[in-house]
């Protein structure tokens, strides 16, 4: 079941071709809190907002609304399986659906393990790598929770009281 899911979500021109199975596939993984989907949500943390990337606005990513994400979400639930996934999507640097998508992954660890164990997280693996330019990244990423940790701080979501996003699904 799980690979099935996988196949509506784990490449790009899924979500170009089925949105709402890409997302609905990624929501389901994390309801089954699926550790092995973790890469690929990854990859794909930001994608499944349909508005312009602009509706976003500045700062930390997904302001508030934490089902409007759903690989976002997914990771959430999938808890701490998903950390090294998201450290390495962070030092990988590639192009997501936003103009950001560093700032999904740093929101997902703070979402997991607070502000301070993200900074200690991302210092670790700062410390730990030895490319230059992935280096670069984890420290744009550390540079980010900084300069937003207030804003974090405020829309971390008491693990008892997540959204269930399909709540509202017709």
């Amino acid at each position: 079941m799980i690979g099935g899911l996988l196949e509506q979500m784990d490449e790009r021109a899924d979500w170009d071709r089925d949105w709402a199975g890409a997302r609905y596939a990624a929501f389901l993984l994390g309801y089954m809190r699926a550790s092995e989907a973790a890469p690929v949500l990854a990859q794909f943390v930001d994608f499944g907002h349909h508005a312009p990337v602009g509706y976003l606005g500045r700062g930390p990513a997904w302001r508030d609304n934490l089902s409007q994400m759903p690989a976002a979400w997914a990771l959430v639930q999938i808890g701490e399986p998903s950390i090294d996934h998201l450290i390495k999507r962070i030092a990988d640097g590639e192009v997501g659906a936003t103009s950001d998508p560093v700032s999904y992954c740093v929101r997902v660890l703070v979402e997991l393990r607070g502000i301070e164990d993200t900074r200690e997280m991302l210092s670790d693996a700062i410390a730990a790598e030895i490319d230059a330019e992935r280096r670069e990244r984890l420290r744009r990423a550390l540079n980010n929770l900084l300069r937003y940790s207030a804003d974090y701080a405020r829309m971390r979501v008491d693990p008892g009281r997540r959204t269930e996003p399909l709540r509202r699904v017709p």
